[in-house]
């Protein structure tokens, strides 16, 4: 016992050391310190025991306290102890106190090294996929790093390390109180990129956006160590309070003192990029584009002859493509070539290719180099959040009417940075009043219509869904509130660049004015852009057999959007409904503010 009291005195001494001068520069007020515990207000979002030390009685300095201790006091041993565990927190505590490894006690960590062997932190790379509107996991995008270099044998390795979740039901009240209230099984994984391109290009269509981190070999270092710490951790998935954009975002803020001052209501992928730019984190960008994209970006840039544009996409007889004569345009020619080659690919990954056929175009599968990084960009999107204030007159009334969408956006909106046209909103209220009453006209809990044009290629179809409380009508055109679920499916035609046309078939389910219905309306829209950045939208649709009516009504709506910038669209709108001699007007004008 005599023998090793002087070393255990020494080490209360180095720990009490420590302690003292980690509370003398207030650590635990630094930004790092609390992006590293992802804490929002200074309360945890990831509030479990699994990472919190202080879990139960947390505040920033307990956590930072017991961090500390635990270093030095520790019973566990190998990769269980804390400085194994937390070895981000473990790296950042020695910076800031300039300590070296010597003053702490020397442990094995094998299998964090493990995982240094075997991966790599030269670069490190945000990731953005696109949306996919018409699925509830991924209908705002997807934010997550890639990290690849040498591993300690000398092999190239690529990884992506992504924070997610499962939605494996289709009750629809279940999950709308799991991702807003108790939270969903969250995972963050470590797996090969090459698994990840192969889901989002080839099985879900979806493009990646890969951007370069301008961040230190310091802070790069930081960031991959705090990878680890998040491993094992049960982390709860909340769709509009901690999900990929939230935990990836809290990184980034790790090595940025700007991004720790915006404050979002609703934190979204392309919030986090766009952020990322504004604060200049993120660098250089390349796209890695899915097939189907890449041929519906090529016949946007190639001008067809009728015979050629029919040729190139007989889908019968795709050896034509061995007798296709080429533009004698250079620039033209490498467009044709990129969009048969990437037809061909788009072929075989959904086997719809003969092997016969594939062995007459060896000469068609030359790689084309082109950037198509800045087309389509979702950096050039309009915020995901808006709201507005609207004079109304309707049903013979004076009315204003706030209207508050979280996410995403609407049909009237400038959606030219987006392939095809879509409406997409995820609990959007709309609150109307006047002299007499207050009350909500619509709430939307998840609606998206996805108007993607139809090409000879690829084919197309267009999509509708609704979960909302909303407007009908009787058949003497008397508005009743009812609760609503509908769909449908059509098809969109480019008529041009800027001119759309897009007709639908719906159904719905609806519950108001104490009955329940089925119903059905087609619908039909003329969509324009137009000079001095305008953007006309022409709707009609025949309702049938609302209110169990028997009978249905036409509604024809106009709506006229001005988009003075990125932040403010300006908007007149009219709405006629009509059936036999009876008919029911509304007319109204909005300013909205994207942020």
């Amino acid at each position: 016992m005599l023998i090793f009291l002087p070393f255990i005195l020494f080490g209360e001494s180095i720990q009490k050391e420590v302690l003292k001068k980690a509370d003398n520069l207030k650590l635990y007020n630094s930004y790092v310190w609390k992006n590293l515990l992802h804490t929002k207000e200074n309360n945890p979002s990831i509030n479990h025991p699994s990472f919190l030390l202080s879990f139960g009685n947390f505040t920033l300095k307990n956590e930072l306290t017991m961090t500390i201790e635990s270093f030095f006091n520790s019973k566990k041993k190998g990769d269980n102890h804390p400085i194994c565990k937390y070895p981000a927190r473990y790296l950042w505590i020695k910076k800031q106190l300039n300590l070296t490894d010597n003053k702490f006690p020397n442990v094995e960590c094998k299998a964090f090294n493990t995982y240094l062997k075997k991966t790599s932190s030269d670069n490190i790379k945000l990731v953005f996929v696109s949306e996919n509107i018409t699925n509830p996991s991924s209908m705002m995008g997807h934010v997550f790093f890639k990290i690849s270099g040498k591993d300690i044998e000398k092999k190239e390795r690529e990884h992506a390390v992504s924070f997610f979740t499962v939605i494996d039901t289709i009750n629809i009240p279940s999950l709308l109180i799991k991702s807003t209230i108790t939270g969903m099984k969250g995972f963050f994984v470590l797996r090969p990129y090459k698994e990840q391109l192969n889901r989002y290009l080839k099985e879900e269509n979806r493009n990646i956006w890969e951007y370069d981190l301008n961040l230190s070999e310091e802070d790069k270092q930081l960031l991959y160590y705090h990878f680890w710490e998040l491993k094992d951790v049960k982390i709860k998935y909340l769709f509009t309070g901690f999900n990929c954009a939230t935990i990836v975002y809290d990184m980034l803020s790790m090595n940025s003192k700007e991004l720790n001052k915006n404050n979002h209501l609703w934190l979204t992928p392309k919030d986090v990029i766009k952020d990322a730019k504004k604060n200049k984190i993120i660098g250089n960008v390349s796209l890695k584009a899915s097939d189907h994209w890449t041929i519906k970006m090529l016949l946007d840039q190639l001008e067809w002859t009728d015979s050629n544009y029919l040729k190139m996409a007989n889908y019968k007889n795709i050896e034509a493509f061995d007798t296709y004569i080429f533009s004698s345009n250079q620039k033209t020619r490498l467009l044709e070539e990129k969009l048969m080659s990437t037809y061909i690919q788009y072929r075989q990954n959904k086997n719809t290719l003969e092997k016969k056929a594939l062995k007459s175009l060896k000469l068609k599968k030359a790689n084309v180099g082109l950037d198509m990084s800045n087309y389509k960009n979702p950096l050039n999107t309009f915020n995901d959040t808006q709201a507005s204030l609207s004079f109304l007159q309707k049903n013979n009334k004076e009315n204003f009417k706030v209207t508050f969408l979280p996410a995403s956006h609407t049909l009237y909106d400038d959606n030219r940075e987006y392939f095809g046209e879509s409406d997409l909103r995820i609990m959007e209220l709309e609150v109307l009043f006047n002299k007499e009453q207050i009350d909500i006209d619509t709430f939307n809990l998840y609606s998206m219509k996805s108007l993607l044009p139809r090409d000879t290629f690829t084919g197309g179809i267009s999509t509708s869904f609704e979960l909302n409380y909303e407007s009908h009508y009787t058949k003497e055109l008397t508005e009743y509130k009812a609760y609503n679920l509908s769909g449908g499916m059509g098809y969109t035609f480019a008529l041009h660049d800027d001119i759309f046309l897009y007709t639908l078939i719906n159904a719905g389910l609806s519950y108001g004015d104490s009955k329940g219905y089925a119903y059905i309306y087609p619908e039909s829209g003329l969509i324009i852009y137009e000079l001095f950045n305008m953007k006309t939208v022409v709707e009609y649709k025949y309702i049938y057999n609302q209110h169990n009516s028997k009978e249905g009504y036409h509604d024809v709506s106009l709506n006229q959007s001005l988009f003075l910038d990125k932040d403010i669209r300006l908007g007149v709108e009219v709405n006629h409904k009509y059936i036999d001699t009876k008919e029911n007007t509304n007319f109204g004008f909005s300013i909205n503010y994207f942020f």
